[in-house]
């Protein structure tokens, strides 16, 4: 069985909450290496008023979390235990699949 550094979900949010926090808010900076301080802009960034306004609306941030979910699964950013640790069944691979690496 592959096994994650992370026992839980709380313990895994808590190590990697910063570029959680930038991929749902997309901010355009903070994820950027975990850098405020990076001369770049995250391509996904958007301005700081219109994050105000997403959180308002909440819809968008809905739209963020799933992508930041499909991204995971569909792009791989995330090892197949990861996936399975954090929200359950992987879409492309089966739990033998993933023990067995």
């Amino acid at each position: 069985m592959i096994k994650t550094k992370y026992k839980s979900k709380f313990q895994y949010i808590c190590a990697n909450w910063k570029v959680a926090y930038h991929l749902v808010m997309r901010t355009n900076r903070f994820g950027v290496n975990n850098r405020w301080w990076e001369k770049f802009d995250s391509i996904a960034g958007i301005p700081l008023w219109r994050q105000a306004f997403n959180i308002l609306r909440i819809a968008p941030l809905i739209r963020s979390y799933k992508f930041v979910k499909w991204r995971a699964a569909y792009c791989s950013t995330l090892h197949p235990a990861e996936y399975r640790l954090l929200w359950g069944k992987h879409p492309m691979f089966t739990n033998e699949e993933i023990d067995n690496g």
